[in-house]
């Protein structure tokens, strides 16, 4: 196995509990058809599920459940930090374990943005499994598609649009000095939830990273706002990549589908 293919195997140990438990309430709830979003798969670390109003359009599948409130009770282990080179807002949290580690995961939020649901917690979770997280504001000023009336409204879309694999590419490229230069590290990859598997994959075009993985990965975003078809991001990625589709999720993502097979 390469270099490569043994980052993939370490960020499969990382993701892959959660999606056990993701399949698992799948399965709870395979009779009504129904998703539970991605954020559900970290519940084991939530006390209670805390629903907004479901959107009426989504970049999500027909049936999901709607994303989970901020959880404002709970502690978090890292800072919220900007980074001087392009004044880019982050997330960093540094291995839990107390370990010496050179390996990072960059994870790249799903369109509820930097203060989302508890995407600080699952980042923290990481740093748990011995790499350093870095979770950066691409959106900025900590914005949210519910800031913008949800994914149904036309203005929210344009909104959203804008933040291309281009502009986030610029973002960060300060992101990959920072973790070099200033913390030390030598392998980076990358773990991006519904909307953040498309800038993955971007970042895995662009030689960038050891390994990506995705939990309920909108791809589609890229046919929906800039005509890059799945298949051609798939073809482009230049690195191990790991899947985890949600049971309602396009066939082409899962085990057998054409994602795997390009």
């Amino acid at each position: 196995m390469n270099l490569d293919g043994v980052y993939l195997r370490m960020l499969s140990t990382t993701v892959l509990p959660f999606q056990h438990a993701w399949r698992g309430q799948q399965r709870m709830f395979a009779a009504s058809r129904h998703y539970v979003g991605y954020q559900c798969a970290f519940s084991r670390f939530c006390f209670a599920r805390k629903l907004r109003a479901s959107m009426s359009s989504s970049c999500c599948p027909a049936g999901s459940w709607p994303a989970l409130t901020v959880d404002t009770e709970r502690a978090v282990c890292g800072k919220v930090q900007t980074l001087p080179s392009n004044n880019l807002t982050v997330y960093y949290v540094p291995p839990q374990n107390s370990v010496a580690s050179t390996n990072a995961i960059i994870v790249i939020y799903d369109v509820y943005g930097f203060k989302g649901g508890r995407i600080k917690s699952v980042c923290d979770q990481i740093a748990c499994a011995g790499f350093h997280v870095v979770m950066p504001d691409l959106y900025g000023e900590e914005a949210s598609i519910a800031d913008k009336g949800g994914f149904a409204n036309p203005d929210a879309q344009e909104w959203l649009k804008q933040f291309s694999n281009d502009d986030s590419s610029k973002k960060l490229d300060s992101v990959y000095s920072y973790l070099k230069d200033t913390v030390g590290v030598t392998s980076i990859g990358a773990l991006g939830f519904c909307w953040g598997a498309y800038p993955a994959f971007g970042e895995s075009a662009r030689w960038k990273l050891r390994a990506v993985a995705s939990c309920h990965p909108s791809l589609k975003i890229g046919e929906m706002f800039y005509d890059h078809s799945v298949i051609e991001q798939a073809k482009a990625a230049k690195c191990p990549a790991l899947l985890c589709p949600a049971g309602n999720d396009p066939e082409n993502l899962k085990a057998g589908g054409d994602v795997q097979k390009t």
